[in-house]
This record gives C-alpha cells, structure tokens and sequence, in this order.
C-alpha cells in the first residue's frame, strides 16, 4: 500500500459575535490521507485550516524545507513511526514547534485511523488494547459570565442537557482584575453542584504573575477544585515552579506545547502535575506515545487530552483515555457551531452514569458526513 495523496480540507460556519474570539469549532481543518488501496485516513486539527494547507502543500526546497504532501507521496503509510521521522526530519528548518507540528499531528493521527482500518483494529487496540470500556466525561462552560444567576442558569443547561460527571468552568480576563468576583462565581458554582461533583477551573492564562494565582489558591482549594489548568502563561516557567505543592493538580500544555521535546523542561522541574497535551499539537497519536513515555520517566503518570471542535477530536482522546491505566476525565466541547456536531455521521452521547464510551469500529471508527460538511467547505 502506498500514500497517493493528502488534503486540507477547510470548513468554516457563521460565527455569532458572542462566540467570537473563544469558540475554535467555527473553522474546522480535516486531514485526508487516500492509498492506492481505496482506504482513506482522516483527522481533525485545532489550527488556521488555510496554514494547516500551505505547509501541507508547499513544494520541495531542500531537504529540511519540504512540505509534507511531498515527503510522504509514495511511502509505505503503515510504517507509522517511519512516517512520523520522515516529516520532522524533512521539515526541521521550518518545523519542530508551532503550526507545523499541528499539520503534522493531524496527518498521524489520520495515518492511526488509516492502518487501523486495514488491520482490523480500533486505535485502543493499536494502544494497546483497552482498560476501560467507558469514559467519564465532563463539559466546559465559557464564558462563564459575571452574574452568579447566569452562572447558575448555565450549570443547570449543562447538567440537563448532557448528563456529565464533572464541570470545567473558564476563566475571564475579569478575574485578574476582579477577583472577589471572581472567588463568588466559584463559590457559586461549587455550591449549586454540591460538594462531591468533579469541579475543574480552566484559568486560560486569566492571570499575569504567580501571585495572582496565590491570591485565589484559598478558594481554589475550600472548593475542592480537581484540578487547575493553564494557571499562568506557557513560557513562564519559573512561575508555575513556584506553584508546586501548592495543594491543587495542575494542568500544563493545551495552550499550545507541541512536540514531546518542548515539554521537557515543564517535566523536569516538576511541575505537571497533569499533562493535557492536544493530539492536534503533540504530533499526533505518535507524539503522545512519546509524550508518554517522557511524562514516566519524570513521575507523571497523568495525562488528559484537551478536546474541543469535532467527534473526530472526541473520539481519538476517548481512544487515548481507554487505552490507559489511569482513568481520566475526558473533557466534551459544548460549542455552538454545527460544525462541533455534523462532521460525523455517528454522535458520543454520554450514558446515564455522565460516562462516555470510544467509537466501535476500526481507526478511530468514526465516518464523515460527506453530505453535511459539503455546506460548510471553502
């Protein structure tokens, strides 16, 4: 079998004002890997589908600078880990971080769907094989908003709506600068949950300095958050070595760390408590193997993919989480768009216990709704 093509494909839906500028699902980049056997791989990466194509697309111009439809044209797409050296080593003057890593995560994880689908075998089988047979699942509420009426009106949609065990609210730029507000909309929504309902705080970089986040560490804790993630900017090291021992878990990496080797200095100063990379940054299914593998050796046993946009996002972190032996909380995008919920033909309902189950099937063991998206392609 050998790769005869890749394609972008870009899909764009009308973005409300009110979901400007914090809902990603509105533009959705698929990858497609097609064989000369028939069996076509797809994925779904969290970037600028228009990027996500030029770097997909661009011509040869040396060895180091190639673009990734070039590299892998005519190769073997079962020899996953070949594949995967191939385009960093080729793309290595212009890649190893950033926007290229996300064109290449998205062409693995196809390539993961695409040898799946000839074996026979789900991506939790690739892993592996499963540990669990159903997910926990919990929903993301942003923006949360400033009144606690409103907070309350969307934790009572959320819960009727979806069923989840746990609840992720984000946090607003107001919280920085407001944060007795701020600690009464936590309260607020720790109490109306009750006391025993999984509650995590997402602080989105909401705060410049550590001692920011000090400053709201009492409430974080009296509230039994799970956990708190992206409490500082990514590049401030040092600030979130500050927060070890701080009595919470903290999340570290969805905000854009990419290939495994970027995260290596977080790891080794000890300040994962929970990896949550994006398979769409890390390098696909590959990388996360690797991710994996890093987070061991430095005592992290943790990892919770962030998820947002399409099932095809969904259902390779569910993949992921049932493949492991710890047993995490898999976070479900409640986005607006239709985007989030016609790019498949199947849904990922949670079951009446809030869990959530992988899709059956070979790959990812998903199908596009060629039909539907056709509306929505640039």
């Amino acid at each position: 079998m050998k790769i005869t093509d890749i394609g972008v494909i870009e899909l764009y839906a009308p973005c409300p004002e009110s979901d400007r500028g914090h809902d990603t699902a509105f533009s959705i980049c698929l990858i497609r890997v097609n064989t000369d056997s028939g069996l076509m791989g797809i994925a779904e990466i969290d970037t600028i589908p228009s990027i996500a194509n030029a770097i997909i697309s661009a011509p040869f111009r040396s060895s180091k600078q190639c673009g990734l439809r070039e590299i892998l044209i005519g190769t073997d797409p079962l020899e996953l880990s070949d594949r995967w050296h191939d385009m960093i080593e080729q793309t290595s003057l212009i890649g190893r971080r950033g926007v290229v890593m996300h064109a290449i995560s998205g062409i693995d994880i196809a390539l993961w769907d695409l040898k799946g689908k000839a074996l026979g075998q789900s991506v939790t089988q690739m892993l592996g094989g499963p540990k669990h047979n159903r997910i926990p699942g919990y929903v993301t509420i942003y923006p949360l908003g400033r009144c606690p009426d409103d907070a309350r009106r969307k934790i009572d949609k959320a819960l009727d709506t979806y069923n989840p065990r746990g609840v992720k609210i984000a946090a607003d730029r107001f919280w920085h600068t407001d944060p007795d507000l701020a600690e009464t909309l936590i309260r607020t929504v720790r109490e109306h949950l009750g006391p025993d309902h999984p509650l995590m705080v997402d602080a989105i970089s909401a705060f410049d300095t550590v001692e920011d986040v000090h400053r709201m560490l009492p409430v974080l804790r009296e509230c039994n958050i799970h956990w708190l993630e992206a409490p500082l900017p990514l590049d401030d090291i040092d600030g979130h070595a500050l927060l070890k021992g701080c009595g919470l878990p903290v999340g570290v990496g969805d905000l854009g760390l990419t290939v495994p080797l970027e995260w290596r200095p977080y790891f080794e100063t000890g300040i994962v408590d929970i990896a949550q990379p994006d398979l769409s940054h890390v390098g696909g299914l590959s990388g996360l193997v690797k991710l994996d593998e890093m987070a061991a050796k430095f005592g992290c046993s943790r990892i919770a993919p962030h998820g947002w946009n399409s099932n095809l996002t969904l259902g390779a972190n569910l993949h992921v989480l049932a493949s492991r032996d710890t047993l995490e909380l898999a976070e479900f995008s409640t986005s607006n768009s239709p985007l989030r919920w016609q790019v498949t033909k199947e849904n990922i309902p949670f079951d009446d216990d809030g869990y959530l189950c992988p899709p059956e099937g070979h790959g990812l063991g998903l199908e596009i709704d060629w039909e539907k998206i056709e509306q929505y392609r640039r």
